[in-house]
């Protein structure tokens, strides 16, 4: 698959009609979907990943500051 410079991976997906896959295997549209499936914000997963975390970590990883109460 071959992309522009300066082409993030995740406008690469749409173009190219992927799905995105969680580590358990199921797969989405798009990163928001997945992110809601997991209770977080589409901000924070998409954060995650661009700072290089692997998709099991960025997925489960607590959310700092977000209370379990």
């Amino acid at each position: 698959m071959g992309t522009k410079k300066g082409t993030s991976v995740i406008k690469t997906f749409k173009a190219q009609g992927l799905k995105f896959v969680d580590f358990s295997g199921r797969e989405f549209e798009s990163i928001s979907q997945m992110a809601k499936a997991w209770g977080m914000s589409p901000d924070t997963l998409y954060h995650r990943i661009y700072r290089g975390w692997c998709i099991e970590k960025a997925l489960t990883e607590p959310i700092r500051g977000k209370d379990k109460c």
